[in-house]
């Protein structure tokens, strides 16, 4: 004589309704993700495009600003700078 079988929670069975949505959703993002990685395929392209010195000339614009803000400053205010890349100085 077997014993039929019966769920712990079978108000919780409708749940499994959502397991092929999350399957759909999984490879939706993956999509996704694919497309925008092919948007910037090379990295030497994105330097490019870009042009020569972007960077640096940003870094002298900030520089400035800083110097501009400090020389505003009243002289009772003190202020420190904090440098940071791999550690902090």
């Amino acid at each position: 004589m077997t014993l039929p079988m019966t769920f712990l929670w079978p108000q919780f069975l409708w749940l499994l309704l959502a397991v092929p949505l999350l399957v759909l959703v999984y490879a939706w993002l993956l999509r996704r993700k694919k497309k925008l990685v092919l948007r910037y395929a090379s990295v030497a392209i994105v330097k490019q495009a870009m042009g020569a010195g972007m960077g640096w000339r940003r870094l002298v614009a900030a520089q400035d600003a800083a110097k501009a803000f400090l020389k505003d400053l009243p002289k009772n205010i003190k202020v420190a700078i904090l440098t940071f890349a791999g550690t902090a100085l």
